[in-house]
Order: structure tokens, then sequence, then C-alpha cells
């Protein structure tokens, strides 16, 4: 008898056994198919004429929306293969529901903030922006997080309810950038050369656009033997960087060239004795 028992008692092991390995091979054979019909239709989603013409922004939260939404229904289903009691699991989910309200709330909060980018536009796909902490150019912006890629090609993941709410600098919003340089040159230094030297040959680089703005030079502040200038031009945005630095490099050396000396502030120290 109690051998029959013993028998019966493993024939129902083996058999719970190779249930589960079944629904488990099941579950993963489940898992890959679903991964490729995630892409296929992220893809296809992309395709679409209506999506293929909208903004790249708008194209990059859709499709995040959609594979988020789709990978949630590929969850299920596992959870379905695997014989998971959904009333059971769906009690749990309710008893624990504060917990998962809390542990969603940032994820709420992004996916809030994603909306908001999206529809008021601040910034878009391509933009170089800066959020005073990080800056660079905007690769991607999925429905919980926007991701940047900065100047020296680090990839910075940034969550959209921080980025939302938060002062943002969009470098490239606009067509045209002024580019400010400042420099010092000696008190007794003639102002006029100086000028014509701005105004003149240093301004005839063809990246400075003189039909937005005349070059403006000005003196803007003075200390210990030394005067400070301020030297403003305007560029089409991507030649903002390559401008300033060719100028920060031209200038100095065009003054000294006809005789103005770039100078540096000047600092009294005394010494005591005691």
């Amino acid at each position: 008898m109690l051998d029959e028992a013993l028998n019966r008692l493993g024939e129902l092991a083996s058999e719970y056994a190779v249930s589960i390995a079944m629904r488990l091979l099941g579950a993963v054979i489940i898992y890959f198919i679903g991964r490729k019909i995630i892409k296929l239709l992220r893809k296809r989603l992309l395709r679409l004429d209506k999506l293929k013409n909208s903004h790249p922004t708008a194209q990059s939260f859709i499709s995040s929306l959609a594979s988020f939404l789709l990978s949630l229904v590929l969850v299920l289903t596992i959870v379905s293969i695997l014989g998971l009691p959904m009333t059971s699991l769906l009690t749990l989910l309710g008893s624990a529901g504060l917990s998962i309200g809390l542990a969603l709330q940032g994820g709420f909060s992004n996916l809030t903030g994603g909306i908001i980018i999206l529809m008021f536009k601040p910034f878009s796909i391509g933009d170089f922006i800066d959020d005073g902490t990080n800056q660079g150019t905007v690769k991607e912006i999925n429905i919980f997080y926007t991701e940047l890629t900065t100047p020296d090609n680090r990839r910075i993941i940034i969550p959209n309810s921080a980025i939302s709410n938060t002062t943002v600098i969009n470098n490239t919003a606009e067509a045209t950038r002024r580019v400010d340089i400042s420099f010092n040159v000696a008190q007794d230094s003639d102002l006029d050369v100086v000028f014509s030297l701005l105004k003149g040959s240093i301004s005839e680089d063809e990246r400075i656009l003189t039909d937005v703005a005349e070059p403006f030079v000005a003196v803007v502040g003075y200390g210990a033997g030394y005067l400070t200038l301020e030297y403003r031009v305007w560029c089409k945005r991507e030649n903002f960087l390559s401008l300033k630095f060719d100028l920060q490099r031209k200038i100095p050396e065009t003054l000294a060239a006809n005789g103005i000396v770039i100078a540096r502030p000047v600092f009294d120290v005394t010494v005591k004795n005691t």
C-alpha cells in the first residue's frame, strides 16, 4: 500500500515537473518570438505615411510608447503561459497598491514629462541643449527619458520629469547666433586703430553675417593699466564654434602685428612684515 502511494506520488511529481518544464520552454520561445514581432511592428509603424512625415520627436515618442505597450502585452502573455493565476496576481497587486503607486510615481512623472515635451516642443531631436547640468545633442526622446550625446561623444540619459521641469537653453533653436568675445588692451592703446582692425580685416570673414547686424566693438570696462573691449558678430548657428575659436586666435595675432598690446590684469601685492 505504501509502495503504491509512493509510486503514485513519484508519477505525479514527474508529470508536474514535465508540465513546468514545458511551460518554461513555451514561455522562453514566446518571449524571443514576441521580441522579434515587437521590433518588426515598430519598423512597420515608422513606415506609415502619417508617422513617416511627422516630426522626428513625435516618431521617437510614439515608437517608444508602442514598444512599451507591446512589451506589456508580451509579459501578460508569458504570465498566462506559465499558468500563474491572474486573479491571485491582481489581488496581490491590489494589496500592494500603495507601494506600487509610490514605485511607479517616478515613471508616471517621466511619462507626463515626455508628453509635455512632445506637445510644447521646447527642443527636438538634433537640437543642442543645456539644462544647467548637462549639455549635448538630443538623439532620442522616449516616453520615460531623453537621450543626449555630448560633444566628446558621451551618452547622457535624463528622466523626462527632470528635463521638463527645469530651465533648458536651446542653442540651436534659431538659425543665427551671436559670437561675443571680450579681451583687454593696454590703456594707452590707440582705440581708433583697434576699432578699425576689428571692423575691417577681422570682420572680412565670410562666416560673419553683416546683413543681420554690423560688427559691434565697444569699451565695456577698465582696470589698472588696461581697457576691456567686447567684439560682437553674427553667424549661422552651424558656424558658431568654428568662428569663435578662429576669432579668439585671429584677434590677438592681428592686434599684436599692428602694435596693439593685449593686456592682462595687474595686481599690486604688498607684503607686510609683522
